[in-house]
């Protein structure tokens, strides 16, 4: 993932800032999924990444669930920071206030079951 501004620069920060992976409902108003339809986490491994210089990675990262079980069959994908401005107090040339970065949103995900492969005896 990389920070731009508005005319596609790449942007570099000085500070770390934190960012967390998160999926929601397609719905109206829409909600934030936690857990998957048997009550498990809807995303193992590495939820939060730290974004420095401009980028950040997530790694690992193994979404729980298959769409088909939400309304419309898609979900949102959302990277949204989540160090605060109370956490922003850096003295750094190129310091990034969190509050003022717009969260990634990648609309229409489809998530389906992997294929099991079986074995012929």
């Amino acid at each position: 993932m990389k920070l731009i501004d508005t005319n596609g620069k790449i942007v570099t920060n000085s500070n770390r800032i934190e960012v967390e992976l998160s999926l929601f409902t397609t719905e109206h108003k829409p909600r934030e999924l936690l857990l998957n339809h048997v009550g498990d986490k809807i995303i193992k491994r590495n939820k939060q990444s730290n974004l420095i210089n401009g980028f950040s990675c997530f790694s690992k990262v193994q979404i729980n669930a298959v769409t088909s079980h939400f309304p419309y069959g898609r979900v949102f994908l959302v990277i949204k920071p989540t160090t605060t401005q109370d956490q922003f107090n850096i003295n750094r040339p190129n310091k990034i206030n969190p509050t003022m970065i717009q969260p990634f949103v990648m609309d229409n995900l489809i998530v389906k079951a992997k294929k099991i492969k079986r074995k012929n005896p």
